[in-house]
């Protein structure tokens, strides 16, 4: 995505894109470095009495509400939306094995809900995550997209200023799962 005067245009809004230092950043990567952080961590999730394998699959399956026959598509097929690409997937190869279901995002459906929603499930179900959600504690969390260059869901490193550059969709609503786990319960 193009940064233009320090925004970027998606999902039918504007975004402000945000600088992290990396030394007051806690930083993660898909298949890398935190990764239980990432999406794409594997662990069991129920949503709707539904199994779900990473939170990465149930976003999907939330984002993709149906299809011309009016069937919706099951975790399983989005698993495979997910498994059709060797290495990293960025959401194209999902939405394309998707759109080969004639599957479709309805132009109404906030999609950060989506993903806060399957952020707050993960929270629920996995261990691994909390634990790793509590080593970030006063940090910025990023998601170091530079590999693949999404700087909506995460951030691109810029070796000019010295810092991650992006809207980091992904790391702030981890942030904001962290805040609200870390206040005391009523």
């Amino acid at each position: 995505m193009e940064v233009v005067n320090g925004q970027v245009s998606y999902l039918g809004r504007t975004w402000e894109v945000r600088r992290y230092k990396p030394s007051e950043s806690f930083t993660f990567i898909s298949h890398g470095d935190n990764w239980e952080l990432s999406n794409f961590y594997p662990c069991r999730l129920q949503y709707n009495g539904l199994d779900f394998q990473s939170s990465e699959q149930l976003f999907n399956w939330l984002r993709f509400q149906g299809n011309k026959g009016g069937k919706r598509l099951t975790p399983e097929d989005i698993l495979q939306g997910i498994l059709s690409k060797k290495g990293l997937d960025n959401g194209r190869w999902v939405k394309g094995y998707c759109a080969s279901k004639e599957a479709f995002i309805n132009d109404g459906i906030n999609q950060v809900e989506c993903l806060k929603t399957a952020i707050e499930t993960k929270y629920r179900y996995s261990g691994e995550f909390r634990e790793r959600l509590k080593l970030s504690v006063d940090k910025w969390i990023v998601e170091d997209a530079s590999g693949h260059g999404d700087n909506f869901w995460g951030c691109v490193f810029n070796p000019a200023s010295g810092y991650y550059e992006g809207v980091n969709v992904c790391g702030r609503l981890l942030m904001m799962v962290r805040e609200v786990a870390s206040q005391p319960s009523l």
